[in-house]
């Protein structure tokens, strides 16, 4: 009975506490995301082809009812985020593309790479949306030199649930994208315990503890 009691002075003398704080995540184009490690979905009609990356050459492409040799940019890797970026260019007549991928937070952020007027000949231009709502619009302005992890897109105040953000083309216009990365705000929970100067006697044993803490980052599970 006396062992009982003690052990629920212990009990009592545990202070949990609970403290909610924003934590932020990124989402690399090709290494994904820092901590669930998913990656961001790249598609595009067959008339586009397959993505390019910074490590990729020529491809071959359909244009115009002809098949011709299409050759990205030659960009400084060393420059964007991890070293990496994915890029496609497309052409008003062959169809969709976008790049999708998901998160949990408040808020979400995406840098492109931009690319000068002078090598560029269909400037950057993307929707942005956010559980399939229209939350934003990127034009290129001019550009006078290369920018590389430029913000073209944000929206916070989301809820900290699961969202899915879908970047895509803008209807029948041309246009060349390059996706570096995404940071997205998630909101988590501290928990700390705390158990502060208990002295405990059972039997012949004495126990004593002091200002003695455990800290919990992060508990939870992110989809």
């Amino acid at each position: 009975m006396r062992s009982t009691f003690f052990y629920a002075l212990l009990i009592s003398s545990l202070c949990p506490r609970v403290t909610p704080h924003p934590s932020n995540r990124t989402i690399d184009d090709q290494f994904g995301d820092s901590v669930t490690g998913l990656k961001p979905d790249f598609w595009s009609s067959p008339y586009i082809g397959p993505w390019d990356t910074q490590s990729l050459g020529c491809k071959q492409i359909v244009a115009g009812g002809f098949t011709v040799e299409d050759c990205p940019l030659a960009l400084d890797a060393t420059q964007a985020f991890m070293g990496t970026y994915s890029s496609t260019t497309r052409y008003a007549y062959q169809g969709p593309l976008g790049i999708s991928m998901q998160f949990t937070g408040t808020a979400i952020y995406v840098f492109f790479t931009l690319v000068d007027d002078t090598n560029l000949i269909n400037p950057t231009s993307a929707n942005f949306l956010v559980d399939d709502e229209l939350l934003g619009t990127f034009t290129q302005p001019n550009e006078t030199d290369v920018r590389y992890k430029a913000l073209v897109f944000y929206q916070t105040g989301l809820p900290n649930t699961l969202h899915k953000l879908n970047i895509s083309n803008i209807y029948n216009v041309s246009t060349y994208l390059n996706f570096d990365y995404a940071i997205y705000t998630v909101i988590i929970d501290d928990i700390s315990v705390a158990i502060d100067d208990v002295n405990l006697a059972i039997g012949d044993v004495s126990v004593t503890i002091d200002d003695f803490s455990v800290t919990i980052d992060d508990v939870g599970v992110i989809d």
